[in-house]
This record gives structure tokens, C-alpha cells and sequence, in this order.
């Protein structure tokens, strides 16, 4: 009984789909039966559900579809975040792609087949797929498509930097499973906006990057997202968090193996982030004490990225930048800008 263990640990399948979850028991039922809505065997793939120490009924809900599909897996954790939940994911994961969903999201029906036989062919990396937005209530806002790039090309993933592609989700991709052992790319814990800090490590590493131009993904707008809240403390840590994604970007141009155009990118785009945290800050002054502010530059100044050194994307950041370094100024256009806004309450 032990070895036949031990085989169905070893044997792989195709596809390992990663959904962490955390209170969206709301979302699960349409989620999961988009998963499974494919034109592929359930043998095929595995759909890893990870319970991020939820207190809604997400659980009982996969177990009840665990006892429908026979590809669903539940593993469970403390709550960790999302980053810590897929990087379990990962760690139980047979598939020979991955592919990571968001459990408010979904997916269209009967795409899997014809995705995962182009990775078959392509043997790339990362695979990018087009998605669709919606808002809150289901209607369609946007669409994420790569009109850009030629499907028929493959591309190294620091020229796709170099050219200003965004680095966003990583949602609607397909990772070579491979590519993310050799590399030692995880996801970072502790912090939020782990998927643009996780697409920059991937693309930076990528040597075969490839685009489907088709619908793959939904991506549904939650209000309710941590990303978005107005409470004081969550804004502060979600500043911060996008200061740890900049300082990491100085780490990763520390490689050997970077061109120097590539370094030079990422000394810019790091900068860029900076400045785009404190002209923020400016314009939303109202929702930060003086003490948010202090706390702030403090973190970022720990962190090497206050005051700013170097030039950015762009001349007039650049010119921002060196105005702001200086902290006593700083503190004096973030005090104006709030009294500007008290003052507006104050006349309505």
C-alpha cells in the first residue's frame, strides 16, 4: 500500500492548476466548475485548492466537489497570504505546466486543449494568454491582450523588459514546471503585490517566452480586495510592500548573468517605483497621518531606496525625485496637499 503511495505521489500529469483561497467561499462554486468545464481528461490535470486558513465555508464547499471531480486536491495552512498559498501549491504540484488562478476568477470553457498542445510544441517558459476584466457587478471593462508581440515568435523575457512590456498578474500564463524548479522561483511571503515581484524574477530568468492570442482568463474586480482597502494600516503595508518589490529588483540586477542593459533597466524601474510611491502619497494625503509618512521613509531609507539615487524612466520623475530626497520639502508638499484637501472638505 506504501509503494502504490509513493507511485501516484510520483507520477506526473499535465497540468497543475493553483488556486489559493481565503474567504471566497462566495466565488468557489463558479471558480472551480470553470476549472473543470475543459476539453481535456480529468487525468490530465490537478486542480490544487489551498486554504488559506479561511473562516467562511470554502473549505466544505471544495470538499463537497472533491467528492464530484476526482482531479481536485485540498491542502490547508494558517493564513498565510497568497504568495505563501501558492508556493504550497507549488510544493504538492505534479503538473509538467502550472498555471495559477485567483478564486474570485474564472476561466473560459474547453481551452486547455489546444493551450497545453502548443506548450508541447513550443517547450517555452512562460505562456501568455489574453483575459477579460469585469467589474464588481460582471460587466465587462477591459481586455489584457499581447496585440504587440507576433505568436510566431518566441522571446527572451529580458528583451520583453527592455521593451516596456507590463509586468503585471500572474494569472492567464503557463509556466514550464522545469523552468521554476532550475530557477528556485517562489513567490515572497510577508508582503502583498508578490505577482508583479514574481513576473519580474520569471522574466528576467525566461529564455522562451511565447503568446496565445486568444480568451483564456476572467479576472473579476473585487471591492472587497485587500489591494484596494482605505483601512490606515493595510494602506501603509501595501506602500511598503511595494518598496520591498523595488528593493528586490536591486537584488535581482546583482546577477552575473545580466546584461547591462538589463541592469540599468532595473536600477530605473526601481526608482520609477519609488517615485510613483511618493507622488501617491501626495495625492492621497488625506489618508496618511505624518507619522505614516516618517514611518515610511524611514522603511525605505533601511531599505537603500531613500533618498533616490540615479535617474528614472522618465526626465521629469527624475527632476521629482530630487526634490523629494530632500525629506524637510517632502514633509512640506505632503502636509500642503492635506491641508488643500481639509480645506476642500471644509468649503462642500
Amino acid at each position: 500500500m506504501q509503494q502504490n503511495k509513493v507511485e501516484e505521489v510520483k507520477q506526473m500529469c499535465k497540468l497543475s492548476i493553483i488556486v489559493p483561497f481565503y474567504n471566497s467561499a462566495r466565488f468557489l462554486k463558479r471558480c472551480i466548475e470553470s476549472l473543470e468545464d475543459q476539453d481535456i481528461e480529468k487525468s490530465c490535470y490537478e486542480i490544487i485548492m489551498v486554504d488559506d486558513g479561511s473562516t467562511d465555508e470554502g473549505a466544505s464547499i471544495v470538499k463537497h466537489y472533491q467528492g464530484v471531480y476526482p482531479n481536485i486536491k485540498l491542502y490547508s495552512q494558517p493564513n498565510s497570504g497568497q504568495g505563501a498559498g501558492r508556493n504550497l501549491g507549488l510544493a504538492h504540484s505534479r503538473g509538467e505546466y502550472i498555471s495559477f488562478v485567483d478564486s474570485d476568477d474564472y476561466v473560459l470553457p474547453n481551452k486547455l486543449s489546444n493551450i497545453l498542445s502548443l506548450c508541447d510544441h513550443l517547450e517555452q517558459d512562460i505562456l501568455y494568454c489574453f483575459a477579460n476584466v469585469y467589474d464588481s457587478i460582471g460587466k465587462a471593462k477591459k481586455s489584457i491582450e499581447f496585440h504587440d508581440f507576433n505568436e510566431d515568435v518566441t522571446y527572451r523575457g529580458d528583451n520583453l523588459l527592455l521593451s516596456n512590456i507590463i509586468v503585471g498578474s500572474v494569472w492567464a500564463k503557463f509556466y514550464s514546471r522545469n523552468f521554476l524548479l532550475n530557477n528556485n522561483l517562489k513567490f515572497g511571503v510577508g508582503f502583498t503585490h508578490q505577482d508583479s515581484d514574481f513576473m519580474y524574477r520569471c522574466l528576467v530568468k525566461a529564455k522562451k517566452v511565447n503568446f496565445l492570442n486568444d480568451i483564456f482568463y476572467s479576472y473579476c474586480w473585487n471591492e472587497g480586495s485587500t489591494i484596494r482597502t482605505k483601512d490606515s494600516a493595510q494602506l501603509v503595508h501595501s506602500l511598503k510592500s511595494s518598496l520591498i518589490v523595488a528593493s528586490n529588483l536591486v537584488d535581482m540586477g546583482k546577477s552575473q548573468d545580466l546584461s547591462e542593459d538589463l541592469r540599468s533597466f532595473l536600477i530605473k524601474r526601481k526608482n520609477s517605483m519609488v517615485i510613483g510611491q511618493l507622488f501617491f502619497l501626495l495625492d492621497n494625503a488625506h489618508d496618511y497621518t505624518t507619522r505614516d509618512i516618517l514611518d515610511i521613509l524611514k522603511f525605505a531609507r533601511k531599505r537603500h531606496l531613500f533618498p533616490i539615487k540615479g535617474e528614472s524612466e522618465s526626465k521629469l520623475s527624475t527632476i521629482f525625485s530630487r526634490v523629494a530626497n530632500i525629506r524637510a520639502v517632502f514633509l512640506l508638499m505632503f502636509w500642503i496637499n492635506k491641508w488643500c484637501h481639509v480645506k476642500d472638505l471644509c468649503q462642500r
